[in-house]
Formats: C-alpha cells, structure tokens, sequence
C-alpha cells in the first residue's frame, strides 16, 4: 500500500522539480544579467567585489538548478511508475515459476495445433 501512495505522487514530485527547474533557470539569467551591467558600470574595488559575489551566486543557483534536472530526469512520472512496477512484477514472477514458463511452450502447441485443424478443414472444403 505504501508503494502505490508514493507512485501516485510522483507527478506531484516531477511538478515541482520542473518549477523549482524553472525558476532556477531565471534567476541565473537575472544574476547573469545583473553581473554583465554592473561589471561594466562600476569602477571601484568594492563594486568589484559584490560582483564577484554576484557571480559566485549564480554559478550556485546555476549547480543547484542543474541537479534539480537530473532528479527530475530519473523520478518517474506516475504512469511510467505503475508500468515499471506491474511488468517488472510479472516479469520476476514469470521468471522464478517453473508453471508460468510452462505457458507460452503450451500456447504455441496448442496454437499450431489449433491451425493444422483449421488448415486442413478449409483446404477440405476448397477441394470440394
């Protein structure tokens, strides 16, 4: 039960990761953008150095943002994780069943089975 609360908030999570994305994106632009003025507007040593403030800003908000898009590259939306779950459930389960591994060997012996019946009732009834 805990699992399938976690996987249907996942979308919830992804939401908010691709905000928190966006938002880091524009304050880079901003502090970028504020630096590149001020850089060339100021000429003093202490303007200087509250742009090398400014910079170092940015390059943090620019990192933390870019983590944020890894976690949000590797978090599953909600589909994605039911897929993942409901296969890669079955998967294992058919893989450790010696029955299960059974079936698709018996389907495909029926199958033909079934087929050379019904091959050999339409070419009866062609050749009539």
């Amino acid at each position: 039960m805990n699992e399938i609360y976690w996987i249907t908030r996942l979308d919830a999570i992804n939401f908010t990761f691709g905000i928190l994305e966006a938002i880091g994106v524009v304050l880079v632009v901003i502090l970028l953008w504020i630096y590149c003025v001020v850089y060339y507007d100021s000429s003093s040593e202490q303007d200087k150095k509250k742009n090398r403030n400014l910079l170092h800003n940015a390059k943090v908000v620019g990192i933390i943002t870019s983590l944020l898009s890894v976690c949000n590259i590797f978090v599953p939306t909600t589909k994605e994780a039911y897929l993942i779950y409901g296969i890669g459930g079955t998967i294992d389960y058919v893989k450790n069943n010696k029955e299960a591994n059974k079936i698709p060997d018996k389907a495909i012996k029926a199958l033909n089975i079934f087929l050379d019946n019904e091959c050999k009732s339409k070419t009866d009834s062609i050749k009539k």
